[in-house]
């Protein structure tokens, strides 16, 4: 090699050697603009192939995540029945979006299946597309673009995601993924509840021992008597559980213990028999109501302070759940009165039920209407997931019909969507909460509540805030 052709190779070197590598900022946007106009039309297409078959709910949702992923794109605008004006997408009054299903009712079955198919197929696709761009961004240190896609391929594309779970911190219980901050309050419930007292076994029989000729074990702590038809050690686990929860509720509200004195008396019976014998010989329910207390789970009391129930074929994770919700009813009486709102004698039950036991097993009212796909939830882990996916789908009901609901309306949905309120205001907003609480114990209306306490006009304004909130942290 010459002298000569050796320094021109030195030259053709030195731009390459001076070219910097593209800054991962700057590369960002273009990659997620890619990922997002490919997601766009698999969603699209999806949505494309339901209107065609008539599916329009089914369509609905498609086109509402492609225009949520690629406002551009063309083919969902149209399917939410807008018209490009002026460079905008806006509303067509010429051509509203269908809803509803006009298939034959004998074909719904097989579409329904295969449009699920179509979204499964979907979804493995992205979410691979997903993680490998996640990756990419993590590994460029973009921390935060890297978070919100993995929990893109939770909530949308693989809530299996191993890979995508350990990217936003969530640590594996048994078969639930956890996120840290719900680990943390439910290991502070749990030291609360091992270091509860448990009482002192009590001998001499109880009148309810007396009155059915039944015999029971019994403890007695500062505030609750507890007895039934249990080993001594379970009664005093019961004790626990009683006296956890109480201390829960009274943190989360602020209360001081001598707000709330006397002792409350908790009977559980394994079987109905002796429950409904119970109800008979209970003073404080009217005649009229015993028949319907009988056929009930159970039931709280003020006068004197009292709950009782019966498990039944139920586990025994049941009767603790049925203690520590029952506790919270009736301290919740006790501070706020009657009538009570349904939505927070349900939902602050439900907010202490699952920091301590992480568990949804008794339902006031019976969850006929379900949450989806014929689950009951009763492991709480499920409903922050289920929540999000309602309230993406537009399934969750409406705060200023929630907050009209009485105790019999209670079903699946509205007492995930109740304990979800109460958890996010207690979260975030605990003394605009403990606000409203008071004002609607004064009697003010939900309307004139929320606007003093939240400052928002109405119930509909804290709804978008409720959803901000959920999309954010859920």
């Amino acid at each position: 090699m010459t002298i000569r052709s050796a320094f021109l190779l030195v030259l053709l070197a030195i731009p390459a050697l001076a070219e910097t590598p593209p800054d991962p900022k700057v590369e960002w946007p273009k990659k997620w603009e890619a990922l997002a106009q490919k997601a766009a039309k698999e969603h699209a297409a999806i949505g494309k192939w339901a209107s065609s078959k008539k599916l329009f709910n089914e369509a609905f949702p498609e086109y509402m995540r492609a225009a949520e992923l690629d406002p551009n794109n063309a083919e969902a605008q149209k399917g939410l029945g807008k018209k490009l004006e002026d460079g905008a997408w806006v509303a067509d009054p010429k051509s509203p979006p269908k809803k509803g299903s006009e298939a034959p009712g004998a074909d719904v079955p097989g579409l329904l299946e295969e449009i699920e198919k179509k979204r499964a197929e979907a979804a493995k696709k992205l979410s691979k597309d997903f993680t490998t761009l996640a990756d990419w961004a993590q590994k460029n240190g973009l921390k935060d673009e890297a978070v919100g896609l993995w929990r893109q391929i939770v909530d949308r594309y693989d809530p299996a995601s191993e890979k995508a779970h350990l990217g936003l911190g969530h640590s594996k219980e048994g078969d639930k993924w956890v996120p840290p901050e719900d680990v943390a309050k439910r290991e502070a419930a749990a030291k609360k509840l091992k270091e509860a007292p448990k009482g002192d076994p009590v001998s001499e029989k109880s009148d309810v021992e007396k009155s059915l000729g039944v015999s029971h074990s019994k403890r007695r702590s500062t505030h609750f008597f507890i007895e039934g038809p249990y080993s001594d050690d379970q009664i005093a686990e019961l004790v626990q559980v009683a006296e956890a929860a109480r201390g829960l509720f009274l943190e989360m509200i602020d209360g001081g213990a001598e707000d709330f004195a006397g002792s409350t008396h908790v009977t559980v019976f394994k079987e109905q028999e002796p429950y409904g014998r119970y109800v008979k010989v209970d003073q404080a329910i009217r005649e009229q109501d015993k028949k319907a207390y009988a056929a009930a789970a159970g039931y709280p009391s003020l006068n004197p302070l009292s709950f009782a129930g019966w498990q039944g074929e139920k586990n025994w994770d049941y009767v603790r759940d049925f203690t520590a919700h029952m506790t919270v009813h009736v301290l919740f009486c006790q501070y706020y009165g009657f009538p009570y709102p349904a939505w927070l004698y349900e939902g602050i039950s439900y907010w202490v039920t699952d920091r301590m036991l992480k568990t949804a097993k008794i339902y006031c009212s019976g969850f006929s209407t379900g949450a989806g796909g014929g689950r009951d939830f009763e492991d709480m882990r499920e409903w922050k997931a289920e929540v999000k996916r309602q309230e993406r789908l537009g399934l969750d009901p409406d705060l200023r019909e929630l907050m009209g609901t009485d105790l019999s309306g209670m079903n699946m949905r509205r007492s995930m969507k109740a304990w979800s309120v109460v958890e996010w205001l207690v979260a975030e907003r605990k003394k605009e909460f403990l606000s409203l609480m008071s004002e609607l114990r004064s009697g003010s209306k939900p309307e004139d509540a929320v606007k003093t306490a939240l400052g928002v006009n109405t119930p509909g304004e804290l709804d978008v805030l409720w959803e901000r909130y959920v999309r954010d942290k859920y």
